[in-house]
Protein backbone atom coordinates (compact mmCIF):
# COMPACT_ATOMS: atom_id res chain seq x y z
CA UNK A 1 0.00 0.00 0.00
CA UNK A 2 1.37 3.32 -0.75
CA UNK A 3 0.17 6.12 2.02
CA UNK A 4 0.97 9.96 1.57
CA UNK A 5 1.76 11.73 5.14
CA UNK A 6 0.77 15.65 4.98
CA UNK A 7 1.93 17.07 8.11
CA UNK A 8 0.71 20.45 9.32
CA UNK A 9 -0.32 22.91 11.38
CA UNK A 10 -3.91 22.93 9.40
CA UNK A 11 -5.40 26.10 10.99
CA UNK A 12 -7.70 26.16 9.54
CA UNK A 13 -7.90 23.41 6.97
CA UNK A 14 -8.83 24.71 3.22
CA UNK A 15 -9.28 23.21 -0.16
CA UNK A 16 -5.84 24.16 -0.80
CA UNK A 17 -4.83 21.28 1.58
CA UNK A 18 -7.70 18.88 0.40
CA UNK A 19 -6.92 19.49 -3.22
CA UNK A 20 -3.10 18.88 -2.55
CA UNK A 21 -3.99 15.61 -0.72
CA UNK A 22 -6.46 14.85 -3.60
CA UNK A 23 -3.67 15.48 -6.54
CA UNK A 24 -1.32 13.76 -4.98
CA UNK A 25 -3.05 10.58 -5.06
CA UNK A 26 -3.41 10.67 -8.61
CA UNK A 27 -0.05 11.74 -9.54
CA UNK A 28 1.80 9.67 -6.96
CA UNK A 29 -0.99 6.54 -7.29
CA UNK A 30 -1.48 6.88 -3.37
CA UNK A 31 -3.67 4.32 -1.62
CA UNK A 32 -4.68 7.24 0.75
CA UNK A 33 -3.34 10.14 2.14
CA UNK A 34 -2.90 10.77 5.99
CA UNK A 35 -3.02 14.34 7.66
CA UNK A 36 -1.47 14.77 10.43
CA UNK A 37 -1.63 18.14 12.53
CA UNK A 38 1.26 18.92 14.40
CA UNK A 39 0.59 20.25 17.63
CA UNK A 40 3.32 22.76 18.00
CA UNK A 41 4.76 23.38 14.97
CA UNK A 42 8.24 25.33 15.11
CA UNK A 43 7.67 28.93 13.92
CA UNK A 44 4.08 29.63 14.54
CA UNK A 45 2.56 31.07 17.73
CA UNK A 46 -0.69 31.48 18.59
CA UNK A 47 -2.31 28.35 16.86
CA UNK A 48 -6.00 27.36 17.99
CA UNK A 49 -6.02 24.83 20.29
CA UNK A 50 -4.79 21.52 18.53
CA UNK A 51 -8.41 19.46 19.74
CA UNK A 52 -10.47 22.58 17.59
CA UNK A 53 -7.84 22.03 14.40
CA UNK A 54 -7.98 18.27 14.82
CA UNK A 55 -12.05 18.04 15.27
CA UNK A 56 -12.15 20.55 11.73
CA UNK A 57 -9.76 18.38 9.90
CA UNK A 58 -11.75 15.67 10.42
CA UNK A 59 -14.77 16.52 9.59
CA UNK A 60 -13.46 18.06 6.35
CA UNK A 61 -11.88 14.46 5.43
CA UNK A 62 -15.34 12.85 6.01
CA UNK A 63 -16.71 13.31 2.02
CA UNK A 64 -13.10 11.97 0.79
CA UNK A 65 -12.97 8.32 0.93
CA UNK A 66 -9.31 7.96 0.47
CA UNK A 67 -8.32 11.02 3.30
CA UNK A 68 -8.32 10.18 7.12
CA UNK A 69 -6.60 11.98 10.01
CA UNK A 70 -3.85 10.52 12.11
CA UNK A 71 -2.69 11.39 15.56
CA UNK A 72 0.67 11.21 16.75
CA UNK A 73 1.42 12.13 20.66
CA UNK A 74 4.59 14.45 19.57
CA UNK A 75 4.33 18.05 20.28
CA UNK A 76 6.78 18.93 17.38
CA UNK A 77 7.33 16.35 14.50
CA UNK A 78 11.28 15.69 13.96
CA UNK A 79 12.92 12.78 12.22
CA UNK A 80 14.25 11.12 15.44
CA UNK A 81 11.25 11.57 16.87
CA UNK A 82 8.02 11.00 14.37
CA UNK A 83 9.94 8.84 11.47
CA UNK A 84 10.18 5.91 13.72
CA UNK A 85 6.73 6.21 15.20
CA UNK A 86 5.63 6.51 11.19
CA UNK A 87 7.89 3.28 9.86
CA UNK A 88 6.97 1.30 13.29
CA UNK A 89 2.87 1.77 12.31
CA UNK A 90 3.38 1.21 8.79
CA UNK A 91 6.05 -1.66 8.26
CA UNK A 92 4.35 -2.83 4.89
CA UNK A 93 3.88 0.15 3.22
CA UNK A 94 5.62 2.91 1.34
CA UNK A 95 5.46 6.63 2.60
CA UNK A 96 5.35 9.63 0.69
CA UNK A 97 5.89 12.56 2.24
CA UNK A 98 3.38 15.69 1.14
CA UNK A 99 5.17 18.64 1.16
CA UNK A 100 5.18 22.53 0.11
CA UNK A 101 7.38 24.27 -2.09
CA UNK A 102 8.30 26.37 0.37
CA UNK A 103 9.55 23.54 2.60
CA UNK A 104 11.90 22.01 0.11
CA UNK A 105 14.13 24.89 0.79
CA UNK A 106 15.13 24.37 4.49
CA UNK A 107 14.85 20.71 3.70
CA UNK A 108 18.24 20.34 3.34
CA UNK A 109 18.77 21.60 6.89
CA UNK A 110 16.88 19.04 8.96
CA UNK A 111 18.21 17.37 11.18
CA UNK A 112 18.64 13.26 10.82
CA UNK A 113 17.12 14.29 7.30
CA UNK A 114 19.15 11.86 5.45
CA UNK A 115 16.93 9.21 7.64
CA UNK A 116 13.83 10.50 5.98
CA UNK A 117 14.90 11.02 2.13
CA UNK A 118 16.32 7.15 2.52
CA UNK A 119 12.67 6.13 3.35
CA UNK A 120 10.17 8.52 2.33
CA UNK A 121 9.22 9.74 -1.46
CA UNK A 122 8.39 13.49 -1.51
CA UNK A 123 5.59 14.76 -3.31
CA UNK A 124 5.92 18.66 -3.61
CA UNK A 125 3.42 21.34 -4.15
CA UNK A 126 4.22 24.29 -6.35
CA UNK A 127 2.54 27.90 -5.93
CA UNK A 128 1.97 29.88 -9.20
CA UNK A 129 5.16 31.77 -8.65
CA UNK A 130 7.15 28.64 -8.39
CA UNK A 131 9.50 27.46 -11.25
CA UNK A 132 9.73 23.94 -12.18
CA UNK A 133 12.64 24.06 -12.99
CA UNK A 134 13.80 25.86 -10.00
CA UNK A 135 12.43 23.31 -7.73
CA UNK A 136 12.75 20.19 -9.22
CA UNK A 137 16.49 21.02 -9.19
CA UNK A 138 16.16 21.72 -5.28
CA UNK A 139 15.23 17.83 -5.34
CA UNK A 140 17.63 16.59 -7.40
CA UNK A 141 20.60 18.23 -5.08
CA UNK A 142 19.11 16.28 -2.07
CA UNK A 143 21.48 14.11 -0.97
CA UNK A 144 20.77 11.31 -0.48
CA UNK A 145 17.94 11.07 -2.85
CA UNK A 146 14.92 9.74 -1.91
CA UNK A 147 13.77 6.73 -3.45
CA UNK A 148 10.89 8.87 -5.63
CA UNK A 149 9.79 12.25 -5.97
CA UNK A 150 6.75 14.27 -7.62
CA UNK A 151 5.79 17.68 -8.54
CA UNK A 152 2.28 18.89 -8.77
CA UNK A 153 1.05 22.37 -9.23
CA UNK A 154 -1.26 23.48 -6.51
CA UNK A 155 -5.24 23.64 -7.49
CA UNK A 156 -5.69 26.61 -5.13
CA UNK A 157 -1.98 28.33 -4.89
CA UNK A 158 -3.67 31.60 -3.36
CA UNK A 159 -5.89 30.23 -0.67
CA UNK A 160 -4.46 30.94 2.54
CA UNK A 161 -5.60 29.83 6.13
CA UNK A 162 -4.32 33.87 7.28
CA UNK A 163 -6.60 35.31 5.15
CA UNK A 164 -9.15 32.53 5.97
CA UNK A 165 -8.74 33.46 9.75
CA UNK A 166 -9.53 37.15 9.09
CA UNK A 167 -12.61 36.79 7.16
CA UNK A 168 -13.86 34.06 9.82
CA UNK A 169 -13.03 37.07 12.75
CA UNK A 170 -15.40 39.64 11.09
CA UNK A 171 -17.87 37.07 9.48
CA UNK A 172 -16.80 37.28 6.00
CA UNK A 173 -16.27 35.08 3.24
CA UNK A 174 -13.08 34.00 1.50
CA UNK A 175 -11.60 31.76 -1.33
CA UNK A 176 -11.18 28.45 0.23
CA UNK A 177 -12.72 28.36 3.28
CA UNK A 178 -14.95 24.61 3.52
CA UNK A 179 -18.44 24.91 4.77
CA UNK A 180 -17.80 22.66 7.48
CA UNK A 181 -14.77 24.84 8.67
CA UNK A 182 -17.17 27.76 8.96
CA UNK A 183 -19.86 26.19 10.54
CA UNK A 184 -17.52 24.55 13.37
CA UNK A 185 -16.03 28.10 13.73
CA UNK A 186 -18.93 29.68 14.19
CA UNK A 187 -20.74 27.34 16.79
CA UNK A 188 -17.14 27.01 18.93
CA UNK A 189 -16.31 31.32 18.15
CA UNK A 190 -13.38 30.71 17.14
CA UNK A 191 -11.13 32.95 15.55
CA UNK A 192 -13.16 35.39 16.96
CA UNK A 193 -11.88 39.05 18.47
CA UNK A 194 -14.29 39.50 21.28
CA UNK A 195 -13.61 42.72 23.32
Amino acid sequence: MRIGIYAGSFDPVHTGHLGFAIAAIKTARLDRVLLLPERMPRGKQGLTHYAHRLAMLRLAAVPHPALDVLELPDRQFSVVKTLPRLTDRFQAEQLLLLLGSDAIYGLPNWPHVDRLLNKFGLIVAMRSSDRRFTIQEQLDSLQPQPPETHLITSPHPAVSSRVIREALARDGAADGLLPSVKDYSRKQWLYKHIE
